[in-house]
Formats: structure tokens, sequence, C-alpha cells
């Protein structure tokens, strides 16, 4: 049971205020309870871990409004069942869904394929058949907006500009949501450059 929290945790955003807290027993077996938070200081999340650090009992997760948004049944670590509460409190159906695109029918290679643009110095460097691939990640945001970082490639810095740019020129994208709360999303795509 190495590695399970005892006591007392607490973590901070970049700015000071409390992220997360929990309370934990003594013996290290990871019993207890965790309080999460959104910036800000209000409360996102809040439930019990039994022996071994599990979820356990009902957890109950909040909008940015502070209005319940989901609660999750726990055995011991096994989900039992799971409400969903709109932003007003009243119950509804499912919730949790991944991201989606921005329209049907959109097609991010498609997209990229439409917007690329091969930089000047690919065009002119001296290889008769230049291939290249530049792995970007990116994130789609709680809003849907996308943010791009981490460009990387044995190519042409400016190839990893290029795929920057054009990423962030896609539309915004439906946010994935889990517990019935918006959520971050990462994506890692490779975006080729051709010269035949």
């Amino acid at each position: 049971m190495h590695d399970l929290p005892h006591k007392v945790h607490y973590s901070w955003f970049k700015d000071g205020t409390i992220s997360s807290k929990g309370i934990y027993d003594d013996s290290g077996r990871g019993a207890g309870y965790e309080w999460d938070y959104f910036e800000g200081g209000k409360l996102s999340s809040y439930g019990k871990k039994s022996e071994g650090h599990v979820n356990d009992s009902v957890w109950s997760y909040y909008h940015r409004t502070g209005n319940l948004s989901f609660k999750a049944w726990w055995d011991k670590g096994i989900f039992v069942k799971g409400e969903c509460f709109d932003e007003n409190g009243q119950s509804q159906g499912a919730c949790d869904t991944t991201t989606s695109m921005p329209d049907p029918g959109f097609d991010v290679n498609s997209f990229i394929g439409r917007n690329l643009i091969m930089p000047n110095d690919v065009k002119y460097d001296a290889i008769n058949h230049y291939n290249c691939e530049v792995i970007v990640e990116f994130c789609v945001l709680e809003d849907g907006s996308v943010e791009v970082w981490n460009p990387h490639s044995t190519c042409f810095k400016s190839t990893e500009k290029e795929a920057v740019r054009v990423l962030r020129k896609m539309p915004k994208w439906k946010p994935a949501r889990q517990h019935n709360r918006p959520v971050k999303v990462y994506y890692t795509i490779p975006i080729s450059f051709r010269l035949i």
C-alpha cells in the first residue's frame, strides 16, 4: 500500500488559491475524503475514498455556478450509478460526451489540406522529393476553442509554424463533458508536408 495518501494533502493553483484538499486515515491506507475546487475557490467536487484510495459512497460534482451537476454512487471502487443535473439543478438524462467536430461532416484532415500553405523555404529546398511530418499537440478547451502548442519535427521550423497556424484557424468544437461539465480534451495530430 505504498504511495497512498495519508493524513492531510493540499494542492494550490498558480495564484495561490486552493485546488484540492484531502483528509485521510493516519495508517496510509488511502481512506478519507477529498474536495476539489474551481479557480476562484468554488467547490468542484466532494467525495469519500475507501481503503486503497478508491471512490466510495456518494460523490457530488458541481457546475461553476455552485449548483449540482452530477451525483455518482460508488461501492468500494465500483461505479453503481450516476445522475445528471442541468445548470438549474433539474435532473436530466445522459450527460457525459466526448468532443465533437464543429459541424456534422467537418473533417480535420480536409480542413488542414485546404488551409495548409507550403512554406517558401521548403519549396526552394534542393531536395527533389521532400517529405516531412510535424507532430502537433492541441487541446479543445471547455468553451470549444482550440489551443495549440508543442509542434515538433525534424523538418524546417517554418513547417512547425505553418502547422500551428492552420490548427489555430479551426472553428470551435463542441467540448467534451465529464460529470455534466465541459472539460479539456488533448489530441496529438501528425501533419504531412510533401513535395513530389
